[in-house]
């Protein structure tokens, strides 16, 4: 029995103690809505911290990490679970995120400063996908919130692996893409499949008609 109200207590408690370094700021947070933290809140009949430490004020005056393109880091929102390194290692095998500080003020280490290029990271995204909260986000979540999308499932058309994901779909238009739990890629997902599979769709230059080379002119004509 998993759900006892003893359990209950306990995890009342447990997520009080977490956000007692936690920079809860959810309306502006591009995980509100996905955010498991915020789920478990709701659930457990969490709805406000009811005790601060002075980590709590060091943790926000940490700076945000947005160099990286494609992710960005907010130490404050960060719950110290450690998912993402263990995705960095030990799935995507990168392994460039790591613990940092120990003790009361561990830290997670991210390549994401101003010498982001230097250190190995490929971009995945993988580390951002399996983040709780929104410490670890893609920058284009920041364009939408969950609500507001529908997904629809396909495959990645980049190479013969076959990896499927979801195409975020906002007032027609593609503004994300999401890893599916594929017999392929079992939710993760390369940078070119999670970044570089969805801009040419809406891009000016797409070819929308068949044309036809001109004999006399040797241009491109519409057919």
């Amino acid at each position: 029995e998993t759900e006892t109200e003893r359990l209950k207590q306990y995890r009342e408690w447990m997520l009080k103690l977490i956000l007692i370094n936690h920079n809860v700021d959810c309306m502006s947070c591009p995980g509100n809505g996905v955010c498991r933290l915020q789920m478990l809140c709701n659930r457990y009949g969490v709805k406000e911290i009811e005790y601060k430490t002075e980590r709590a004020l060091i943790e926000k005056k940490r700076p945000l990490q947005n160099f990286n393109p494609y992710i960005s880091y907010d130490p404050g929102k960060c719950i110290h679970c450690q998912r993402c390194i263990n995705v960095c290692h030990n799935a995507a095998v990168n392994g460039v995120l790591k613990s940092g500080r120990t003790g009361n003020f561990h830290s997670v280490e991210t390549p994401f400063g101003k010498d982001w290029k230097k250190s190995g990271c490929e971009s995945c995204g993988n580390c951002a996908t399996a983040c709780p909260t929104g410490a670890l986000t893609l920058k284009r979540r920041e364009d939408y919130r969950e609500w507001e999308v529908k997904k629809v499932l396909t495959t990645c058309p980049h190479c013969a692996t076959g990896c499927q994901f979801y195409l975020v779909v906002k007032d027609n238009r593609i503004v994300n893409v999401e890893a599916a739990d594929g017999p392929s890629n079992h939710g993760l997902l390369c940078v070119k499949g999670r970044s570089g599979s969805f801009d040419f769709v809406a891009s000016e230059d797409r070819l929308t008609t068949p044309l036809i080379k001109n004999k006399e002119t040797g241009q491109f004509e519409e057919a």
